[in-house]
């Protein structure tokens, strides 16, 4: 007998066909753990095994062991969205519990495969279908901590408020998982009088703060209710309960908050290379860093924000706007002092500056405030079951295809920008230096930015010099002595010192830049983005894999060394993984100078967005995209 089953788990038609055939099995044998051949089956994404096992009379919705489970619980439990889909389509009832009162739902949770949770929602499945103890899909999800999910269910508009039989909440269940992220959501949701919601444990009485001290997660639910504008308060009033959650005095909006970090950074930059210019050198080396890092974590911690503390770099201006203050001193300095010296004797010098200054201005700000090319996004469930059933007719109900994040279709080319929280097409990378998303709409505005800066940087250091070379040494600092350095470094200093300091500091952020813009100068002649060139390093190929079986567990968690994570702020780490892969094909290309270049080093071999070498590849770039390309992209948003 149990060669039916190794049969139906290898997909092995003909041996089940022979062994019913004999005699020696039937449709209806099952297994010492009471499962069917269509059990093992479905478990194994044996498509014809199935279609000849129904097609014979098999029960679809037969229960096997003590779990009470049906080949659909079975395919679910392991998170197999098409099998899912299969067995519904051929009659399977979703809606069928097993013996723990789990249905296909509560396993799809528990799985941790977003997809198939959106799916079966597409089916009008209760989203808020409690198991025997009176648990919803919700509480299974912030239990296990998958973020993910619970947007998922969030958004398919699950009960924050839903009580299990101990009158636990969703938020006392995302306190067990302990994931700062899913705190997050439900506090979103819910609101204050959630957050005071009680709960009965064995007798005693539990309010989510008390509950997060027992379990030790006090502090990362405190940083989530900071960040949805609550505070912990010592109530002196109730002795039985000594905390209490109350709205924050004041907390600024999320708006006002970002231009608050962007404004700042004019006089806190300002501030530093007045230390700088001041100060002695030896001193100001450790002054002006302890004054940036004391002023960023005032923004950081006493001024209520609305980001994790991790994230703040990311998804505030903060950095757009230290960029934008060095911009701007620099500029207001050679305007007001080195221009009117270098004007009569200079005069092309000086215009070419201030041209390019200009432009650069004009393109810094069309990247900031310029659409990326963000995908509309879809509002009523009408409109996402539309867009399931319509990706599951074609089989294309995967991550390349679908934003489980925004729960809508993802045409071709497009990502889900982390920081911003939406899907934009022809996505390149999110730049914390303009607080924006590069993509399809502003990817020439941005780059004609950064080779503008490759030109303009080393301009202002040539009229640095010129400038220098002119002025004579103030009468107040002829007398004095440079400790370190002497000769016409030393005369330099002595003349003006914010000159040097802001030559210095506009070197360093030439180095990448001058690397930011070459690489995408180079995937510009690959046709391809920084997005989709990450694809390639990771699976050697341009879109990821779609295994039916894989669950979502938190894919965007990075785990990068302090160094690791300043390298990808300067927008180095893509730079030297380029560097790295150029390097190898060099090597390669020297050792088999006549033979083919391996697969895995060669991007034209896989990439399908090519157009048959570099030159019409810049073309596409810099024409942009024809009607016909427009009315394509627009079909793909709206099947």
């Amino acid at each position: 007998m149990a060669n039916i089953f190794v049969a139906a788990s290898q997909g092995d038609v003909d041996s089940i066909k022979n062994e019913f055939q004999s005699g020696s099995s039937n449709i209806n044998d099952i297994d010492e753990g009471g499962a069917t051949p269509l059990h093992w089956a479905a478990l194994n994404q044996q498509f014809e095994v199935c279609d000849y096992l129904l097609e014979n009379g098999i029960d679809i919705n037969s229960t096997a062991g003590d779990l009470g489970a049906t080949p659909l619980h079975w395919a679910a439990k392991r998170g197999l969205v098409q099998m899912v889909h299969y067995l519904v389509q051929r009659g399977g009832d979703p809606l069928m519990h097993d013996s723990q009162g789990f249905h296909c739902l509560h396993l799809a949770v528990h799985s941790s495969n977003a997809f198939l949770v959106a799916y079966l929602l597409h089916l009008d499945i209760p989203v808020d279908s409690p198991d025997e103890n009176q648990h919803t899909p919700l509480m299974w999800a912030v239990y296990h901590g998958n973020e993910i999910v619970t947007n998922c269910l969030l958004k398919w508009g699950a009960d924050v408020h839903a009580t299990d039989s101990e009158e636990m909440t969703p938020l006392h269940w995302s306190l067990v998982g302990a994931n700062l992220k899913c705190m997050r959501l439900i506090l979103q949701e819910c609101g204050l009088p959630e957050t005071m919601a009680v709960a009965n444990l064995s007798g005693q009485v539990k309010t989510p703060w008390s509950l997060s001290i027992e379990l030790g997660v006090s502090k990362i639910f405190k940083e989530a209710l900071n960040v949805n504008g609550f505070q912990v308060q010592v109530n002196t009033n109730e002795p039985a309960e000594k905390y209490r959650i109350i709205p924050l005095s004041h907390r600024f909006s999320r708006r006002t908050y970002f231009r608050i970090c962007f404004l700042t950074c004019f006089p806190i930059m300002g501030i530093a290379l007045l230390m700088m210019s001041v100060c002695p050198t030896i001193l100001s080396i450790f002054i002006t860093p302890a004054w940036l890092y004391l002023s960023s974590n005032i923004l950081i911690y006493y001024i209520e924000s609305s980001s994790e503390v991790n994230s703040f770099f990311v998804e505030t201006p903060f950095l757009a706007g230290l960029f934008s203050s060095i911009f701007f001193w620099v500029l207001s300095y050679a305007c007001v002092y080195i221009l009117p010296v270098l004007y009569p004797k200079r005069f092309f010098l000086s215009i070419s500056f201030l041209f390019l200054s200009i432009l650069c201005i004009a393109y810094y700000v069309i990247s900031v405030y310029q659409d990326p090319g963000y995908i509309p996004t879809i509002g009523g469930v009408t409109q996402r079951r539309e867009c399931i059933e319509n990706l599951l007719s074609k089989k294309t109900f995967d991550q390349n295809h679908y934003c489980i994040k925004c729960l809508q279709l993802k045409p071709e080319r497009s990502f889900h920008c982390l920081s911003c929280g939406r899907c934009i097409y022809r996505y390149d990378h999110h730049c914390p230096w303009i607080s924006n998303c590069v993509g399809m709409k502003n990817h020439k505005s941005f780059l004609i930015y950064t080779l503008l800066l490759v030109i303009l940087i080393p301009v202002y250091c040539y009229l640095g010099f010129v400038y220098l070379t002119l002025i004579p040494i103030q009468e107040k600092y002829k007398s004095y002595k440079c400790l370190w350095v002497g000769g016409t470094i030393c005369e330099w200093m002595l003349k003006d010192m914010f000159v040097i300091n802001s030559m210095f500091i506009v070197c360093i952020n030439w180095i990448w830049v001058l690397s930011l813009s070459f690489t995408q100068l180079w995937q510009v002649a690959h046709n391809i983005t920084t997005a989709e060139y990450r694809l390639f390093q990771k699976y050697r190929s341009f879109s990821a894999p779609t295994s039916q079986g894989m669950a979502l567990r938190n894919p965007n968690k990075h785990h990068h060394s302090l160094i690791g994570t300043l390298v990808a702020l300067v927008g180095l780490d893509q730079y030297v993984v380029f560097a790295r892969d150029l390097f190898r094909f060099l090597i390669c290309r020297r050792n088999n100078r006549y033979s083919s270049i391996p697969q895995d080093l060669s991007i034209s071999s896989v990439n399908p967005h090519g157009r048959e070498g570099a030159y019409k590849n810049c073309m596409y770039f810099w024409r942009g995209l024809s009607n016909e390309q427009k009315t394509d992209i627009e079909s793909n948003l709206n099947p």
